[in-house]
């Protein structure tokens, strides 16, 4: 068998599934253990201010990074392939230390 074949598609959708379940799983009991359930005058705040959404001065940077981490993410041969052929070569002045 190849190792190519090893894996599939559905066993790593199950497998991520898994994991975004237990984060949630995680940090709902971590809150509720270190916050407890929410107050009266908690709720009542919460309900008359709805929480605000992010303005561009902050959407722009996340969205910034978020392309970075998903482009070198699918394609992380970009910044490694800037080396050349030449890039273990010792430069001028450099020697080679012996090995055993």
């Amino acid at each position: 068998m190849s190792p190519s074949g090893i894996f599939s598609h559905g066993l790593t959708a199950v497998a991520v599934a898994g994991v975004v379940i237990s984060a949630i799983y995680g940090l709902r009991a971590a809150a509720r253990v270190f916050f407890g359930p929410a107050t009266e005058p908690l709720s009542r705040v919460m309900a008359q201010h709805l929480p605000a959404d992010l303005d561009w001065r902050e959407k722009l940077p996340a969205l910034l990074l978020l392309a970075a981490l998903l482009f070198f993410g699918f394609y992380p041969q970009g910044p490694l392939a800037t080396g050349g052929p030449g890039a273990g070569r010792p430069g001028p002045g450099r020697r080679v230390l012996p090995t055993r």
